[in-house]
């Protein structure tokens, strides 16, 4: 059953392809002179016009038939695409909280440089008031650094584990 339907899902789409073609135009007009000539050499005109329509209704029954069938498939195909858009709408989404957020993790250490340099500043500041050497300068500042330097450590660190967890999550 799958084989043959896996068939008509191959030959149908060709068939009506075809029937929309030029030749088939050309076709339909040679068949239709050849039927309606065919009183000219002797056959009966009311037999030729019976065999002719039915010939031509049975056609239109088949390519409505035919024409609903692509109309199935590309709604099909339309329905596939319209939820592939709303995956990558939400995928959007997602990424745009993301930049969200890591703009505001960024402002956080924005701030937290403007406030080291602040304290480079009083440290300067500091050490040309007392006169302190420079070496006791530099290890104020290599502190205050190192300090700075852990809690962007940290900051880094909770973002990775938040972004784990949204990975785990997905």
């Amino acid at each position: 059953m799958a084989d043959k339907q896996n068939r008509l899902d191959i030959i149908t789409p060709k068939i009506t392809w075809w029937i929309g073609s030029p030749s088939s135009i050309v076709l339909h007009t040679l068949f239709f002179l050849i039927m309606l000539s065919l009183a000219i050499f002797g056959y009966n005109a009311t037999d030729i016009l019976l065999i002719l329509t039915t010939i031509v209704s049975l056609e239109a029954i088949y390519l409505s038939i035919f024409i609903q069938y692509t109309v199935n498939q590309q709604a099909r195909v339309i329905t596939e695409v319209a939820e592939d858009i709303g995956e990558v709408t939400e995928d959007v989404d997602e990424i745009s909280k993301d930049v969200d957020e890591i703009s505001k993790d960024v402002d956080e250490l924005s701030k937290d440089v403007d406030e080291i340099s602040e304290d480079v500043d009083d440290l300067q500041a500091d050490a040309e008031k007392e006169n302190v050497s420079d070496t006791e300068t530099y290890a104020r500042m290599e502190r205050q650094i190192g300090v700075i330097l852990a809690e962007i450590t940290t900051l880094k660190n909770k973002e990775l584990i938040k972004q784990s967890a949204d990975q785990v999550g997905k």
